[in-house]
Formats: C-alpha cells, structure tokens, sequence
C-alpha cells in the first residue's frame, strides 16, 4: 500500500480532490456551511440510532397509507384466561405479542446507551472549549509580548533620539572657533596627526592623551558609546536574524551622521584600551565610509590612522571601496598583512629599502641633475643638484607617502620625484602628479 501510494500518490489525489469539492460546497451557500466537517460525525451518530433502535421501531410502528401509526395487537380478557392458555402465551413468537408494556425497560434502554454516547461527547466539548482557550490564552499572551515589545522599542527610540541630539549639539560646539581662531575640531585633528607634517611625532598613547583631554571631544565619544550600549542592550528579539538587522539600521543612522574627521578620531580613539567600544564598531561596520588618507590633503595617507586600524578586525570596513583600493598596492597592503604598527618601520623596511641610511642617489635627465638624501634618523630628505643649468643648495624637501609611493617637492616648485621600491623604476620624475 505504501508503495502504491509513493508511485501513483492515489489516496494524496483522491484527498485533495475531497477538499476542493468540499471548498465549492461550502461556497454554495451565503453562510458558508462547512458540511463535510460534519457529515461524517452525522453519519455515524444515524448508524448507531438505528442499529440500537431499528429493532424496537420495527416491532412498534408500521407504515399504512402514508405514515407511520403503531401496531394494533387484540386484547384477551384476562379473567377468562386460563393457565393453560398463559402458558401458550408465553410459548408463542415473539412478533406475535406486544411490545408497547416492554417500552418501559426500552426507555432505560435508551438511557443506557445514550448516557455514555452524551457523556463522551460532552468530554469532547469539554475538550474542544479548553482547546480554545489555550489558544485564547496563547493568542493573548503573544499581544501582551507584542504590547510589550513596542513598548520598550518606543522606550528605546525615545533613549536613542534623546542620546543622538546630545551629540549633535556636542558636534555644533566642535565646530565652532576656539580659542585661535580655527574651528575646534581642525585644531585637535592637525594636532593629533601631525606625524604627517612638520613637528614632534606622536606615539599612539599621545595621540589619544590629546583627545582625552579635549572636554568637548572625550564627552562626544562617550555619548556616542552610551549609543551603541543602548543599541546592544536594548534591541532584543527572539529571531536573531531580524535583531541583527535592526541593530544594523540603528548603527547605520550613526555612522552617517559622524563627520570623517570626527571618524578617524574615533579609530584612534578605541583602537588600544576600549575593548567594548571596539567591538561596537568592527560589529556595526562603523568604519566602512572612512577615507585612508588625511583630510583635505586627499593624496596624503594617514600614516598615525593606518597605525591605528591594523589593530581592528577587518569586517570594520566590510565593504569599503578604500580599504579595497588599498590592498590593491603591494606597497600598501603589507600595513595590514604584517600589522605595522609604526609608520617608521614600514618606511624604512619596505618603502624605503633600496635606499643607504644617509647616502645620496642621483638622478639624471635633460637638463636636470638631482642627488638626494635619505637621512632615516632625523625621517626626511635633503636634495640639491642642478635643475635647466641652474646650481640648487641643499635643501630639506617637503614630502608625503601616497598611493604612488613617497612623493617628494624638489623645492617650491610643482616638481615631484616618486620613491617607491615595487615599482620598476625606484624613482620617477612627475610634474605636479595627481
């Protein structure tokens, strides 16, 4: 039978032909009767009323002229009866006697045999009411979880919003002037990543002392992690999927109100001593938009920021297009493979190490004749040579690692060599390179 059923599917055919048939009786009248969810029950309760009461009625009743009218059985008198004639009374065919005196014990009968028939049917209603309120119960119970949930998603939404003006209004304080004059957020970020320019360099402790101890700062990265403990905490679902997602919109509204500057700030900011907070942001993917390279001067690396972000797992930048380009350099992505976490050391080691510590290189073309310096203990470079016939002094050159290599300013003018030890040829002379 089973496998007939697996090969031609007869008794799965002949069911769903039943439903559909069902389905267009019920259609047929406006109240929607279901009568096949009853015609079986019907059918068996008239199968046991007449097995159990066919006999009696059949003995009782008859059928003449169009109805159903009781037996007529002649009356003997009783007086005259004889014993002899009780005897044969008792003697004679059943069919034959009265039954309308035996109706008594038919009655308790009936009683009999009806009472156990009610008795489990009123169990099955019993049953079926409890059934339905269960579901009741159930059904309440998942609104008062629901009530619940918007309930705290409301309290949740009124914490965020309350938090995320908090930190714009600390924002609008950043950039506004200080005290010389600069907006107060340029000021702390040219000062925190001044290892790119001229100046003392900065060791990672240094960089985050300096945002320590900006009142306005510090108070800005702590309303924005009081954000993200609320966002863990308090978004909690059942289904984990949809509390990622809703996690991520909510992080996503941060991200993209946070300045650049303010972003690369936050890296270095996390990057060593706040676990928690770090882990915020490499969960939501925070710092997928963050450029690599110093604002307004989008050709100069951050060289203090690359430190930084080595330390991060990388599904911090998920899909970011910079990160991306980034490893496309050889030159470049051995920040990452390796975890360089001293701009010095990747200069030295990979960039610059064709190079002699303190020797000069010289480069010819028409009209031009350069020797240039590395001096790796003082991190610069000097130059001087003979540009269209005219002598140069040496002079210390202003330069700056891009996605090219290091490029260096041959004095005031747009004249730029190109450092860059993968590349086929070590240097290479640009004017004013984009």
């Amino acid at each position: 039978m089973w496998w007939a059923e697996a090969q031609y599917s007869f008794i799965y055919r002949v069911i769903m032909c039943l439903k559909r048939l069902c389905g267009w009786i019920k259609k047929q009248t406006k109240l929607k009767i279901d009568i096949c969810k009853w015609f079986l029950p019907c059918l068996l309760i008239v199968a046991a009323v007449y097995t159990l009461y066919y006999p009696y009625y059949k003995q009782t009743l008859e059928f003449k002229e169009g109805t159903f009218v009781i037996k007529e059985y002649p009356e003997k008198n009783k007086d005259m009866e004889s014993v002899q004639e009780k005897v044969a009374k008792n003697t004679e065919k059943e069919e034959q006697a009265n039954p309308i005196g035996d109706w008594g014990t038919f009655g308790d009968f009936i009683g009999g045999t009806l009472n156990p028939i009610i008795g489990f049917i009123s169990i099955l209603l019993l049953f079926a009411t409890w059934k339905l309120t269960r579901k009741t119960l159930d059904f309440t119970k998942e609104e008062l979880k629901n009530s619940n949930d918007l309930l705290t998603t409301q309290q949740f939404d009124a914490i965020f919003w309350g938090l995320f003006h908090n930190l714009k209004r600390i924002e609008e304080i950043l950039y506004k002037n200080g005290d010389y004059g600069q907006i107060k957020i340029n000021e702390i970020y040219y000062d925190v990543f001044r290892c790119n320019f001229s100046g003392k360099d900065l060791n990672h402790s240094e960089r985050r002392e300096k945002i320590l101890k900006n009142a306005e700062l510090s108070q800005y990265f702590i309303c924005l992690y009081q954000i993200f403990k609320n966002i863990d905490e308090r978004v909690s679902l059942a289904n984990k999927e949809e509390e990622k997602k809703i996690k991520k919109a909510y992080s996503n509204i941060l991200r993209a109100s946070i300045p650049t500057k303010l972003l690369q700030l936050l890296a270095v900011n996390c990057h060593e001593r706040f676990t928690q907070y770090k882990q915020f942001l490499e969960e939501s993917n925070f710092l997928e938009h963050m450029p690599f390279y110093i604002i307004e001067h989008e050709k100069h690396l951050n060289l203090g920021l690359l430190e930084c972000l080595v330390t991060y797992d990388k599904k911090v930048f998920d899909d970011s297009n910079y990160y991306k380009e980034f490893n496309k350099k050889e030159s470049l992505k051995i920040f990452f493979d390796e975890k360089i976490q001293d701009y010095k050391v990747y200069i030295n080691k990979h960039l610059m190490r064709l190079f002699v510590d303190e020797k000069s290189i010289e480069y010819k073309k028409i009209n031009l004749k350069i020797f240039l310096i590395w001096k790796s203990k003082h991190f610069g470079f000097v130059w001087w040579g003979t540009i269209e016939g005219k002598e140069q002094g040496k002079e210390s050159c202003d330069w700056m690692v891009t996605m090219n290599g290091i490029e260096i300013r041959i004095g005031n003018s747009n004249l730029y060599l190109i450092v860059n030890s993968f590349s086929n040829n070590l240097i290479e002379i640009k004017e004013n390179p984009s």
